[in-house]
């Protein structure tokens, strides 16, 4: 019996670790404008720069969980800072989940620098890819629902100050 496509995945993550991370980091910078990629890449304090150092983290961190057999949903902590960082920024959802494209493209570029082809290591990566994109997007659609609570919350308040300072604010509250 054969090996499993995760232990695949697994093996050649970790055989090509430090080339994938490379290759996956300025894949993702090169998403960005010029002007914003020295930013992303010269800048590494988290507080001057937390999409850069998000980026940074999320490509070690989920190159390390692959290496070590991570499933998709362990990722999720890794890719969680980044993709709430550009829903925040307003990003459509093809933008802020553009990186998993670039993993995608990095994976096969890697897979194929020796000229073989292997089926069941693609369809891994593919299926890991596949799982990604799914997860990175029910992320991005929770920090968009928050974020319109957080607006609806305070377009409440605004309107009750308003009704407050007009004097009408007991009247909404009553009812009449």
């Amino acid at each position: 019996m054969g090996r499993s496509r995760a232990s695949i995945v697994e093996d050649f993550v970790k055989a090509n670790r430090q080339e994938l991370q490379k290759r996956w980091l300025e894949s993702v910078l090169a998403l960005y404008p010029e002007d914003s990629i020295r930013f992303l890449r010269n800048t590494e304090d988290r507080f001057k720069n937390p999409l850069g150092y998000s980026i940074a983290e999320m490509v070690e961190g989920v190159m390390g969980l692959l290496e070590e057999g991570g499933l998709p949903e362990d990722l999720r902590t890794h890719i969680f800072p980044v993709v709430q960082i550009r829903a925040v920024q307003g990003t459509s959802p093809s933008e802020t989940l553009a990186f998993i494209g670039a993993l995608k493209r990095t994976f096969r570029e890697v897979s194929r620098k020796g000229g073989s082809f292997d089926r069941d290591l693609s369809d891994g990566l593919d299926e890991l890819s596949d799982a990604l994109l799914l997860l990175s997007f029910d992320i991005y659609m929770q920090c968009r629902e928050k974020l319109s609570e957080i607006k609806n919350e305070e377009l409440k308040r605004n309107l009750f100050m308003l009704l407050k300072r007009s004097g009408m604010a007991d009247v909404a509250q009553n009812g009449e």
